[in-house]
């Protein structure tokens, strides 16, 4: 899952416990864009590389996660937080785009730090709702039916005895 998207940065702000990033998007709410980067946001965290058009060494690329997301008089206001440990330097490349007229950002889906997992929880690729699966790298999860109808099948009949057991 990723998208490329024209954008102009409107500001870049060093808060106290993280960095935020406001841009706006001339894109209709209705694009395959905004539809992307709205299931990014869901997922939590995404990579984004943020960087002037055509020009690929001004390209900065972070792990950052989409707080918000909002249609505002035809155009979309993306608010993206950014962790406070980044190193400075990177730091700086992004506040220099902030005013120019038009910048490209690329985003695109990205696993958690295992760092930001919490302790006992499973990771994506071992289980979903009880049901073991595979993710491929673009979060497509797959299941045989032969897997599906025995996982299906336990957790029914799982049901049916503790229905019958109260």
């Amino acid at each position: 899952m990723e998208t490329t998207v024209l954008t102009k940065m409107v500001k870049a702000d060093n808060q106290l416990k993280k960095r935020v990033v406001v841009l706006h998007m001339d894109i209709d709410i209705e694009d395959e864009q905004a539809t992307i980067l709205a299931e990014l946001k869901r997922n939590s965290i995404a990579l984004l590389t943020f960087g002037e058009q055509a020009k690929p060494a001004t390209k900065v690329e972070q792990k950052a996660t989409i707080r918000t997301i909002n249609n505002q008089q035809k155009k979309i206001v993306m608010t993206v937080d950014i962790d406070k440990e980044i190193a400075e330097e990177k730091w700086l490349q992004i506040q220099r785009l902030v005013g120019l007229e038009v910048i490209e950002l690329t985003a695109e889906y990205c696993e958690p730090d295992v760092e930001g997992v919490e302790e006992g929880q499973m990771n994506i690729e071992e289980l979903h709702d009880g049901i073991p699966y595979k993710a491929g790298a673009d979060g497509v999860v797959e299941l045989t039916d032969a897997e599906r109808v025995a996982h299906e099948y336990e957790a029914a009949k799982q049901a049916a005895e503790n229905a019958e057991s109260q």
